[in-house]
């Protein structure tokens, strides 16, 4: 049954599918571009239609993974080369889309949770207990981060270390960042799930935040690590 919830996510979806087509340059050959966007457009479709369709969460759950990152890890990838220090678009545009598909589905969410119940972090009520409309907070994490990346590229703009060092401390932080933006999405979004009548455990949410998170700062170490290679070489 095609609803609001499923319109709302799809349109996210495609949202950044266009951004990816449009985003996507001919740096490496008019062919690549062409190679590329013809890719994007397809799995967004796909994706699309799974969202609109499927009754399996878990194939909702993965057109909603596949349909976001694709396009924007394409995007990354042929984006035309920036030639002063810049945020990275298609990093934030992914953290974003995980913020709005995240409050989406907790919103569709939220009529069928008790009044009451565990919220898994004490602070949230007396003895881990309250209102599930409290994880709406979650989204006061989402524009932290954002607000760090721009404060991370304020900071790095004047300074007197090399373009490519900074840029690589931008990208660590920008990672980082967006990890821990996603990974707080799927504990919000797992978290919800187990207050629902059977439903599955919190650990697993703690699990998906853990990866989402390690993974962003992992991949953002590989770019300080490439980045200082080179200047270590040059300084021997």
């Amino acid at each position: 049954m095609f609803t609001s919830t499923r319109a709302a996510l799809a349109l996210v979806v495609m949202v950044l599918g266009v951004l990816a087509l449009g985003g996507v340059s001919a740096r490496h050959g008019r062919a690549w571009q062409v190679g590329a966007r013809v890719l994007v457009f397809g799995v967004v479709a796909l994706c699309v239609g799974v969202i609109a369709r499927s009754t399996s969460p878990g194939r909702l759950v993965g057109a909603l993974a596949l349909g976001s990152a694709l396009p924007c890890a394409t995007w990354g990838a042929l984006r035309a080369p920036a030639e002063n220090l810049r945020p990275a678009a298609p990093l934030h545009a992914l953290a974003l889309a995980g913020a709005v598909q995240a409050s989406v589905i907790f919103a569709a969410l939220l009529p069928r949770m008790p009044s009451i119940t565990r919220l898994h972090w004490a602070g949230l009520g007396e003895d881990g207990y309250g209102s599930p409309t409290k994880l709406w907070w979650t989204l006061a994490v989402v524009a932290v981060d954002f607000v760090l990346v721009l404060a991370a590229w304020r900071a790095l703009r004047p300074s007197e270390q090399p373009l490519a060092l900074r840029r690589a401390l931008l990208a660590l932080a920008e990672w980082t960042l967006t990890g821990c933006t996603l990974g707080a999405c799927a504990a919000w979004i797992g978290s919800a799930l187990a207050m629902l009548p059977g439903g599955p455990p919190v650990a697993y949410a703690a699990i998906a935040a853990a990866a989402l998170s390690g993974g962003g700062l992992l991949v953002g170490f590989t770019h300080v690590w490439r980045a200082r290679k080179p200047a270590s070489h040059a300084n021997r």
